[in-house]
């Protein structure tokens, strides 16, 4: 844990590097590459799917502002695709407040922009409260006392000051990598980056569809009053049809709604 993040691992890093260059061009021709984006299938699988998504992205991104850029990239779904799934009631008490706007005035408080401000906000913010968070609970739950040796307070001190060019160029984790060549195989140092997301897109597509129609149906979602039921209908059409990839939405809904009839309903799974 802590590699990603210290040496600029995730592919946003890339999209973001990517995306501020291409600023350079003309406006109307930004603008056209958005419209061509919003055209391309977002919810396409295996290898095509994942390159075209890719592509969409550093596209859709070039229509906004470099902060709101830097915050979509940290975000697995739109704020405007998560903001229209709320019902009227749920929107009424947020006031239009997202936790991008929590975001947003945590950058601006650090003072700093473009690559730091996004690794900042991945080691300070993403870091801890997912992946650590994560670590800490799979090991406590098999008794085993985990350790994260890139996360050493000298290397955290230090690897933010270094020059973006030597943590990013045409591969990620350009530093971590050279530092390692000759130690490690270089079938490992020069392989692509794995994952460790759960393979959710197939899942709602097919295992768990029949989940999803019962726990979003109608009578659930009035009863629930937290989601617009049109709206997740409409989010599930625009993946199936592959439109749009709003699969994690779809995800976040499912375990909201689970965690809900445990916890709230007391009904246990």
């Amino acid at each position: 844990q802590g590699g990603d993040e210290l040496f600029c691992g995730y592919p946003r890093y890339q999209v973001f590097n990517a995306t501020g260059k291409l600023d350079r061009w003309p406006l109307a021709l930004r603008q056209a590459m958005v419209k061509l984006a919003v055209r391309l299938p977002g919810a396409w699988e295996g290898w095509l799917g994942s390159n075209i998504r890719r592509v969409r992205r550093v596209l859709v991104e070039l229509g906004e502002p470099a902060a709101i850029r830097f915050l979509n990239l940290c975000a697995n779904t739109p704020q405007a695709e998560i903001s229209r799934i709320w019902s009227p009631a749920v929107r009424d008490a947020l006031h239009d407040e997202t936790f991008r706007d929590d975001d947003l005035r945590h950058i601006v408080a650090t003072g700093l922009n473009g690559l730091s401000a996004l690794q900042e906000r991945d080691l300070t913010v993403y870091l801890p409260n997912h992946n650590l968070n994560y670590t800490d609970k799979m090991s406590m739950a098999v008794g085993v006392e985990a350790r994260v040796p890139l996360l050493d307070m000298e290397l955290v001190n230090t690897v933010p000051r270094y020059p973006h060019a030597w943590l990013l160029g045409r591969e990620t984790k350009v530093l971590l990598r050279e530092t390692a060549r000759g130690i490690v195989p270089d079938a490992i140092i020069n392989r692509p980056k794995a994952g460790f997301g759960a393979p959710y897109r197939k899942w709602l597509r097919y295992d768990l569809a029949g989940m999803w129609h019962e726990l979003t149906s109608e009578s659930a979602v009035k009863a629930r009053g937290w989601f617009d039921y049109d709206a997740l209908q409409d989010a599930r059409a625009r993946s199936q049809n592959g439109q749009d990839d709003l699969y994690m939405l779809q995800w976040a809904v499912l375990t909201m709604e689970l965690w809900a009839r445990q916890f709230i309903d007391g009904k246990l799974p």
